[in-house]
């Protein structure tokens, strides 16, 4: 028994010390490249590593925005499109949240009040006089 906890013990030792390595080199498991940041230890490893996903296998989706991310399931990349952090909203995007955030009911209301004060027949008679005045001119005019 205790020949077996030692040979476990060793083989706990040797994996503990070959992680430490390879955390500290920062090697894809995979196909031995290195990588500089965690960040890109990450994309490489859950993502592009060819050996890991060959590209005959796997149709993944890029981010169009820049960060790296990719994925197969089409439910899930449309998720991240709507939520990327490196998402810079295009001129259209702005119209369209503007149009959207419009208040259509406060803005007929309004417009409602501003027609509701105004004395239409008065304006009418107005204009009708201006109109005879305009005809007036215009005959003397060519006379």
């Amino acid at each position: 028994m205790k020949k077996f906890l030692a040979i476990v013990f060793a083989l706990i030792f040797a994996l503990s010390a070959a992680t430490s390595a390879f955390a500290m080199a920062n090697t894809c498991p995979y196909c031995g490249d290195e990588i500089v940041s965690e960040k890109a230890y990450n994309e490489h490893v859950f993502g592009k590593c060819p050996v890991k996903y060959p590209a005959s296998s796997k149709t993944y989706k890029e981010c169009p925005y820049g960060c790296g991310a990719k994925y197969e399931d089409n439910e899930q990349y449309e998720i991240h499109i709507a939520n990327c952090s490196m998402k810079k909203e295009t001129t259209e995007d702005k119209i369209a949240n503007f149009i959207k955030n419009i208040d259509f009911k406060a803005i007929g209301e309004k417009l409602m009040g501003v027609l509701a004060k105004i004395d239409f027949p008065a304006l009418a008679n107005k204009v009708i006089g201006l109109l005879e005045k305009a005809v007036v001119a215009i005959i003397g005019a060519v006379k």
